[in-house]
């Protein structure tokens, strides 16, 4: 969900593509075979979700984004201030602002931001368990 293509803020995408990306596990969205969208992450830190300005406000980011939520526990990110759109996005999924930063290379104020389920905080999770063979039925 880039909005703002100043120069701080273009030179830090160009970097963060041709150097943290290739780091981050990707995740597509394909429509008519043309991919309008992908998420980077590496462990629990959302690198970026990205979407074709065609194709923003049609629900590809929250489908991105509940994937990566069905396989972490726990997620983090910065967004700029100022990216109110963002900001909105995140909070109405969950995220809550942890802390405010200043982004080293642009030189922007950016939230950091978490999500996590609700288990983290002393609630049981179902495990499955598989039996391997017959001999430990009862």
């Amino acid at each position: 969900m880039v909005e703002d293509q100043s120069e701080g803020t273009f030179f830090y995408f160009r970097t963060f593509v041709k150097e943290l990306l290739p780091q981050a596990e990707v995740y597509v969205y394909e429509d008519d075979k043309m991919i309008q969208g992908f998420i980077g992450i590496n462990d629990e830190y959302i690198e970026g979700i990205f979407v074709s300005d065609e194709m923003q406000s049609r629900g590809i980011g929250k489908i991105l984004l509940d994937y990566i939520k069905d396989k972490k526990d726990r997620l983090q990110l910065k967004v700029y201030q100022k990216n109110v759109r963002a900001m909105s996005f995140y909070q109405r999924e969950g995220f809550t602002i942890q802390s405010e930063e200043m982004d080293e290379f642009t030189g922007e104020i950016g939230n950091r931001l978490e999500f996590e389920y609700p288990w983290q905080e002393g609630m049981n999770r179902l495990f499955v368990y598989k039996m391997e063979d017959d001999s430990h039925r009862m």
